[in-house]
């Protein structure tokens, strides 16, 4: 199987938590932090497994060079964040890459077996988590920043 170029772009390391100051502050001092940027979303909806589902977290967003870190702590509704705390614990969840067409990528993968089991977005951001446990070990996120512009007629 050919790589993906996908794969060679990481641009975020994803990580699950049950309590966010406590991880937070463990960031911080491990990888020289200064500051996180806290979202707290509440009542926000995705599909997960097909599914719709609501769902609130309490996010903390820091750049470390060219790496984004986002740690999430979902506080209410269940998603494959508190999944996989209860199925490995709290730590890295994910890798993940910004795309420009979110649609156009996952259509790429599709053929390789990957499909998109949490897409939803927040905003002007789009995300979508693939499937790629079985092979990578972690699911690999797709985040589109900004919604891809209608062409005009």
């Amino acid at each position: 199987m050919e790589i993906p170029a996908i794969f060679k772009q990481v641009n975020q390391l994803g990580i699950v938590t049950t309590n966010l100051e406590k991880m937070v502050e463990i960031y911080k001092k491990f990888f020289n932090i200064p500051q996180f940027l806290i979202l707290e979303r509440k009542d926000q909806s995705a599909v997960y497994n097909g599914d719709e589902i609501k769902f609130s977290t309490r996010t903390a967003l820091a750049q470390v060079g060219n790496l984004q870190i986002e740690i999430n702590h979902v506080f209410e509704g269940e998603t494959p964040h508190t999944e996989w705390i209860r199925r490995r614990g709290e730590g890295i969840h994910h890798l993940g890459s910004f795309v420009d067409d979110i649609d156009e990528v996952i259509e790429q993968l599709r053929p390789l077996g990957f499909k998109p089991f949490f897409t939803g977005g927040v905003m002007s951001v789009r995300f979508a988590y693939m499937d790629t446990e079985s092979v990578l070990g972690f699911p690999f996120e797709l985040i589109q920043l900004k919604r891809k512009k209608k062409a005009r007629k």
